[in-house]
């Protein structure tokens, strides 16, 4: 409290006066400031009252503002593992319930009718199936991947379209990491496309139009940008930028008029009549007066990568004209006409898929993208990618219909072998054992010590006179590589049966259909002509051979005298759906085989399941973990931020109490000294 010091012998009535006004002042000033603090509970009523307390404040409210987005986005991500979680509980039940369903049906040895019956429930599975894969949750389909707002299951055509999808949608969740609150295939039900891999490099040509984006480059690593060097017989160095070059014209238009530039520069001669061009699939230089030496500058590979440095040799001259190969990759853009594979014209092709057919005109078409366009507008449900490594095409279908509705290609007569040039028929001889039967390859007995009970299949074929001959086919595990080695075993057993029994190796003969997706077996004519009948195949010592190779489920041709197998390389979506439908169509037609191998799938699709549902468990519990984390470090920040900001009510209330006393004891101080007269001094 202000008072007059003791050294003012005398003091001017107006001097008391204001000393009394200013320490009331001053009291009642901090007094509204303790009555604030009370009121409101804080102890820092603005920044100046303490400035690094407000700036920790400050810090520790940003961080609380923090916490409750991140509490949010936590509680939305648990709700949408939750529904994923419970979307793959049903699904699991679901397999189970059809797996139990076949597992019955098998060891009871149920009536066809039986069958039939349980046929129409797995059908009533399969409804349910649909509807949990375009189950929701707050973020859109669970089974969305990264785009939950389309819908991942469609009906098509009486099956289902599987659209494509990524990796799981990941929120803003700080703390726990990659946790993707939603799937994809093959994780849970979408299942995985089936594709057509492209079997032929379509060796694309090099143009002055091709992109340097769209080349493997020498070292097939691509293209690098940057500045090379190149000298003549040993002359000055002169660099080329080639910074922003895009197109492979742009890189010959920059070293021709670099090298002309040389020329005048140096008074020598360069480059031939044939300049700076394209060769093949390499840069070609045209320098036959001398040795032409191109060097990267250093740090740089621009020079390797354009093939105009090689291990082979650096140097152009009368020698050497072209560089290393820059391997273009097939583009959308790519023209049909620069394809070096493709030895004639395009004609047609034929697609099977879902039980419809349509034979697709590519002739006239003048890119890729055009091919790939009237495809995939055939809707069909396929579509047609550039291959991993960019050398062909791939066609992958997208319709989860059964094994009976796969996707296959063949050829259409005439029309010089399109879908093999392409690399996308299904069933060649260059098709791989292993891929038949959607991966599972063929089956064969072998390893017995009596050879009859290694024999697989028998055909039976008759002579004109309609005398029977059994042919017995033997195949080991060795001859399962491609169809063609299949069929050259099958012919040489064959070949060796007929001259053992005295009978012409014309009789009968095995081949790749031409047009036909399937093995050829034909009769001779004359066996036809005369009394013999069709040719017939068995199955022998529990061998699934002649299924696999589709030799059980084949046609009999009357007017050519052949028997035509079925492409058993066609290629469907490994999905929950196929499984299911193909128990179905199973139990309608009465097919144990049929039966076990949709049980088989339906085992692996439940691994599937179990494996994704642990995922999501642990997914969940890193976010149960991570909220916990947060809350407790959302308390330990308001403590920190209560000590600095809160007011102590005791200590508060003491000093508005003593407060009170000064305010009071100035007030009678000023009444006092505003009595005093100079007789009071006397």
């Amino acid at each position: 409290m202000a008072f007059i010091s003791g050294n003012i012998a005398r003091a001017p009535s107006l001097l008391l006066s204001r000393v009394g006004i200013g320490n009331i002042g001053r009291t009642n000033l901090a007094m509204f400031h303790t009555t604030r603090q009370l009121s409101t509970g804080l102890s820092l009523l603005k920044p100046s009252d303490d400035i690094v307390k407000a700036a920790a404040i400050a810090e520790l409210d940003d961080r609380l503002d923090r916490s409750a987005q991140t509490k949010k986005n936590l509680q939305f991500a648990e709700s949408q593992v939750n529904a994923l979680d419970g979307g793959l509980a049903e699904v699991n039940d679901l397999l189970q319930q059809a797996k139990s369903i076949a597992l019955t049906q098998i060891s009871e040895g149920a009536s066809a009718d039986e069958r039939a019956s349980q046929a129409i429930v797995i059908n009533t599975l399969i409804d349910s199936m649909y509807s949990l894969s375009n189950k929701q949750g707050v973020a859109g389909y669970v089974f969305g991947g990264a785009t939950p707002g389309r819908q991942p299951v469609t009906d098509f055509l009486g099956s289902f379209r599987i659209g494509t999808g990524s990796s799981g949608l990941l929120p803003d969740t700080t703390g726990i990491g990659q946790v993707p609150i939603t799937v994809r295939s093959p994780e849970a039900v979408r299942g995985i496309p089936g594709v057509v891999l492209g079997k032929v490099d379509l060796e694309p040509q090099l143009t002055a139009d091709t992109r340097l984006d769209d080349l493997r480059g020498g070292r097939q690593l691509g293209i690098t940008a940057g500045t090379l060097e190149y000298s003549f017989d040993g002359g000055p160095t002169q660099q080329v930028d080639l910074t922003d070059a895009d197109t492979v014209g742009d890189v010959l238009d920059a070293i021709e008029a670099s090298l002309l530039r040389y020329e005048d520069d140096n008074g020598v001669d360069v480059l031939g009549p044939g300049g700076v061009t394209v060769s093949g699939t390499s840069i070609a230089i045209d320098s036959p007066f001398g040795e032409l030496v191109f060097a990267d500058v250093s740090g740089g590979v621009v020079a390797q990568d354009l093939g105009l440095v090689t291990d082979a040799s650096a140097i152009f001259g009368p020698t050497r004209a072209a560089g290393g190969e820059l391997s273009p990759k097939v583009t959308t853009s790519t023209r049909v006409d620069q394809l070096g594979a493709l030895g004639s014209d395009l004609g047609s092709i034929l697609i099977e898929n879902n039980g419809q057919s349509a034979q697709i005109d590519l002739s006239g078409a003048e890119t890729i993208g055009e091919v790939k366009s009237r495809i995939e507008s055939a809707g069909l449900g396929v579509r047609v990618r550039i291959n991993a490594d960019g050398s062909g095409i791939d066609v992958v279908n997208e319709v989860a219909g059964g094994s009976s509705r796969a996707l296959s290609i063949s050829e259409v007569s005439g029309n010089n072998n399109t879908a093999g040039m392409l690399g996308i028929r299904t069933f060649s001889g260059d098709t791989r054992v292993d891929d038949l039967n959607f991966g599972r390859g063929v089956g064969v007995v072998s390893g017995n010590p009596d050879s009859h009970y290694n024999v697989d299949f028998v055909i039976t074929v008759e002579n004109a006179a309609g005398v029977p001959l059994d042919i017995e086919i033997d195949l080991s595990p060795e001859d399962m590589t491609t169809m063609d080695s299949v069929v050259t075993v099958m012919e040489q057993q064959i070949d060796a049966a007929l001259t053992a029994a005295g009978r012409p190796t014309s009789d009968l003969n095995v081949s790749i259909g031409t047009t036909d997706n399937g093995i050829v077996l034909t009769q001779s004519a004359t066996i036809s002509a005369g009394a013999g009948g069709p040719l017939t195949i068995s199955r022998r010592n529990n061998s699934t051979a002649a299924i696999d190779l589709g030799l059980t489920d084949g046609s009999w041709d009357a007017t050519n005298h052949r028997f035509v197998g079925t492409d058993k390389a066609q290629v469907r979506v490994d999905s929950v759906f196929t499984h299911l439908i193909d128990l179905k169509e199973a139990l309608e037609t009465n097919d144990d085989h049929g039966m076990e191998l949709a049980v088989n799938a339906l085992d692996d699709a439940i691994d599937d399941v179990t494996k994704t549902r642990a995922l999501v468990g642990g997914y969940s519990q890193r976010i149960s973990r991570q909220q916990t984390r947060q809350e407790d470090r959302e308390v330990l920040d308001q403590q920190v931020r209560g000590r600095l900001r809160d007011v102590d009510f005791a200590q508060a209330a003491s000093e508005f109490s003593l407060l009170q006393v000064q305010l009071q004891a100035g007030l009678q101080t000023a009444a006092i000294s505003g009595q005093l007269t100079l007789l009071n001094y006397l």
